[in-house]
């Protein structure tokens, strides 16, 4: 189970923004939205976070989920300039060709830690593939070739922290904590081989702001407001009374 002290050491904006955010009409679609419009991609309230990710995500995100349910469209918002979120299904062409020194985040058979990646693997990574979806599509995703034939790469020793229920283990992470972990062990991978200078100060933090700040919501809620003293049925143990 989640430890609340995973949160505690990340260096995230304030979330006065969000605390203050009321539903405003989208000027792209003209939907009610109240943090950001998950269709249209762009924020609702001012200071949002922005993260320079050091190569492109790229999402796969199952078009038969919708967007509001997503944890990772968010990402678009965070760093437009170096992120993109494909709507598609597995079996058809709406998943693009890849380009060279692309990997996809995925624990398959074959796939490498980090650890493993020579020097010139990790550095020379132009562009994580991550998959948006359920685990019954991603099999749908994963028999794409072009997915398929993609090297994969997997995360080590991470505990999610997800609200939404799931039946894989407590280490099936939510989207948007595979993007985080992603670059942040990867930065500290390069950082133990020299590759990096400096250690790393929290630069990719804000990836879970809007995570962090719905996590922190939700907790809140369980404890002290709407639903206090009522049980979170979803996920035994998940509201962490003070």
């Amino acid at each position: 189970m989640v430890e609340p002290s995973l949160f505690e050491t990340l260096l995230l904006d304030s979330f006065s923004p969000l605390d203050s955010a009321e539903r405003s009409k989208c000027p792209q679609c003209s939907c009610y939205r109240k943090y950001y419009c998950y269709d249209c991609l762009i924020p609702m309230v001012e200071h949002f976070p922005h993260v320079s990710l050091p190569c492109k995500a790229t999402i796969l995100k199952c078009k038969k989920e919708p967007r509001s349910k997503s944890s990772v469209v968010v990402i678009k918002l965070f760093s437009p300039e170096n992120s993109e979120i494909i709507d598609c299904l597995g079996e058809d062409s709406s998943v693009p060709e890849f380009p060279p020194q692309t990997m996809l985040l995925f624990p398959g058979p074959g796939s490498k830690t980090l650890s493993d990646l020579s020097n010139d693997e990790l550095l020379g990574i132009k562009n994580l593939v991550f998959i948006d979806s359920t685990w019954l599509q991603t099999k749908s995703m994963l028999r794409n070739q072009r997915v398929a034939n993609l090297p994969m790469l997997r995360l080590e020793n991470h505990t999610t922290a997800f609200w939404r229920y799931q039946n894989e283990s407590k280490n099936s992470l939510a989207t948007i904590e595979a993007v985080y972990y992603a670059y942040v062990d990867m930065y500290k991978e390069k950082f133990s081989r020299g590759l990096e200078t400096e250690a790393y100060q929290g630069q990719y933090d804000n990836v879970l702001w809007y995570f962090v700040y719905t996590y922190q919501r939700i907790q809140n809620d369980y404890i002290e407001k709407k639903h206090k003293g009522k049980t979170f049925k979803h996920i035994p143990g998940y509201i962490k009374n003070k």
